[in-house]
């Protein structure tokens, strides 16, 4: 039982580390398709080499929930999702979903993450 119980507390910890972040920058937002008000990036947590980079990226809605991401991201244009977890306005962990492992290419019409790769890849 005790197992149990230090389990769930380290998974309970590691979820909400993201929710942490201090250095959140502003980043264009995309068409208001998705009810998405705001896009912002940890620049804190930008880790990055020559052929990648890691990052947290929030998603606000209009309703002042939020989603924040880890994302992977390559020199050659791929993203793809790490971990993902959904709050309420009033900063509750609403959900923690799985994600899909797969490769996104990076497109032009994807604003949000044309510009992070140019801020994070561009100083290379």
């Amino acid at each position: 039982m005790l197992k149990k119980i230090l389990f769930m507390s380290f998974l309970c910890c590691a979820l909400t580390i993201p929710c942490l972040a201090t250095n959140w920058q502003k980043v264009p937002s995309p068409p208001n398709k998705l009810n998405i008000h705001q896009v912002y990036i940890d620049t804190d947590s930008i880790r990055k080499n020559s052929n990648s980079a890691v990052f947290n990226i929030k998603y606000v809605f209009n309703d002042n929930s939020y989603d924040i991401m880890t994302i992977y991201m390559t020199y050659s244009r791929k993203v793809k999702p790490i971990s993902f977890i959904e709050c309420s306005p009033d900063d509750y962990l609403m959900k923690a979903s799985p994600v899909n492992p797969a490769y996104t290419s990076l497109g032009k019409k994807n604003i949000v993450f044309s510009h992070i790769y140019d801020m994070i890849f561009g100083s290379i």
